[in-house]
């Protein structure tokens, strides 16, 4: 079976190269290529006619007819296009597999750090309570103490390392098509890291990968429709963008 339940049709180039088929080509041609992508590999030349539902009369000047789509090993009819189309489909599903793993293990690792902090303060409340305090000691340094503790702990988290140049070599690798980042500036950085903070789940290079795949589909964000082309590095980056396009706003019609 193929990766997905639809397949890509793109009309302006279908029409254009099947200008010279009659309606029964026409209906013969879409048939094979539906059947070829839901097998998702070549069509067995012993059941060209079947799929195609063809009578034996005309089938000798259909098959000639649509021939030049495929290529002719002797045995199969293989449809360039239509590879292409499935590998895409699949490597697309590939990275959200991926994507999802390692989503599900940051956020196991969170739980994890989450639960050693929690035991960690458990202890050192528990070793707390065997020290006397005079009952008249107001002082606030136990107070201060854990404010300057707060403090930097929060500020851990601030700075924690984000991988950024291969964030960005992911962004090169999976949006060609999409402005160069050829400066990694504060600005930039700021977006990035915030994005990386609001969520465990966002905090793996393998997340970002699958999430530049996901958008490489998108007519839209890539130009293919020639509708739009302001989409860049700094713009998926924005906090609205980056809820939006995980969100399936940008998908192709005909996927949604």
């Amino acid at each position: 079976m193929a990766a997905l339940p639809y397949m890509q049709l793109y009309p302006a180039d279908y029409l254009a190269d099947t200008m010279h088929l009659n309606a029964e080509e026409h209906g013969a041609y879409l048939l094979l290529l539906m059947n070829y992508w839901q097998t998702g590999k070549p069509i067995p030349k012993h059941r060209l006619q079947g799929i195609a539902r063809v009578p034996n009369d005309r089938w000798t000047t259909v098959e000639r007819a649509l021939n030049e789509y495929f290529v002719d090993d002797g045995e199969t009819w293989l449809h360039r296009r239509i590879e292409a189309d499935i590998c895409a489909a699949k490597d697309a599903q590939v990275q959200r597999e991926r994507a999802g793993k390692a989503s599900a293990e940051a956020r196991k690792s969170a739980k994890r750090e989450q639960a050693k902090s929690l035991k960690s303060k458990g202890s050192s409340n528990d070793r707390s309570t065997t020290v006397e305090r005079p009952l008249n000691d107001r002082s606030t340094n136990r107070d201060t103490d854990t404010d300057t503790d707060k403090k930097k702990s929060t500020k851990a988290v601030s700075t924690a390392s984000v991988p950024y140049q291969e964030i960005v070599d992911a962004y090169h690798s999976r949006l060609p098509m999409l402005p160069a980042v050829r400066k990694l500036n504060e600005t930039r950085k700021r977006k990035l890291r915030a994005r990386w903070h609001e969520d465990a789940t966002h905090q793996s290079v393998e997340y970002w990968d699958g999430f530049f795949a996901y958008a490489a589909r998108s007519d839209f964000l890539t130009g293919r429709n020639g509708q739009w082309t302001g989409c860049d590095f700094e713009w998926l980056m924005g906090d609205s963008n980056h809820l939006k396009v995980t969100e399936g706003k940008y998908e192709n019609k005909e996927a949604a």
